[in-house]
């Protein structure tokens, strides 16, 4: 999704389990996505993208986000972490 609006109405238009999300969006935040999603499905699983220190893990943590990963950061940790989240082994020749 290009802005938070945009990622709303798919989330709202389609069966989501998993967001992974920048935390700098346009029209809002990777935050306030979350917030939003979160308020329709409680048992959302949010992953969290940031190079910026205005939320720190802990408060992301605190919030419900289930892992902050900040920039610049190791991809085949990000994607170990999310195959683990949806239950599924990752990929292990892809090392972009």
């Amino acid at each position: 999704a290009g802005d938070v609006p945009q990622a709303l109405e798919i989330f709202n238009s389609q069966e989501i389990d998993l967001i992974l999300s920048d935390y700098k969006m346009p029209k809002g935040s990777g935050v306030d996505l979350y917030q939003k999603a979160s308020s329709l499905k409680t048992k959302l699983k949010f992953v969290l993208l940031t190079g910026f220190a205005d939320v720190t893990e802990t408060q992301a943590l605190a919030m419900g986000i289930c892992k902050v990963f900040s920039k610049p950061f190791d991809r085949k940790v990000l994607v170990t972490y999310i195959m683990s989240m949806i239950g599924e082994a990752a990929p292990e020749s892809d090392s972009r």
